[in-house]
């Protein structure tokens, strides 16, 4: 028998592996494109990644989860910085379609 007459054995297919990454606020870990990415810039800035890629220090936000992006929740990480990042993400929900206010009715007296 000759090794080219061998057929090669078949591997199963692996499942591609999915980074996942955790939202700085409900400490949720989710796959990194359900996720936001704020990142400093030198100039110390809090800026949105698009691509993901971006170096500085980096942090994740819940894009579809509207109480991650509230100035309050965003102090814990963010500190002094957290009303401006805030607006970043109340702007990035906007721009990808996402509600920025969860609809609630007011039943009740």
């Amino acid at each position: 028998m000759s090794a080219a007459s061998q057929q090669p054995k078949q591997q199963p297919k692996r499942e591609r592996h999915v980074p996942l990454r955790r939202c700085v606020v409900c400490r949720t870990s989710r796959p990194q494109n359900e996720l936001l990415r704020l990142y400093r810039d030198n100039m110390s800035v809090w800026q949105f990644d698009l691509k993901r890629k971006a170096g500085g220090r980096g942090a994740w936000l819940c894009r579809d989860n509207a109480n991650c992006h509230k100035p309050r929740a965003l102090r814990r990480f963010f500190k002094q910085d957290a009303e401006r990042v805030a607006a970043i993400a109340t702007d990035i929900r906007t721009a990808l379609g996402f509600d920025t206010q969860p609809n609630r009715t007011n039943e009740g007296g």
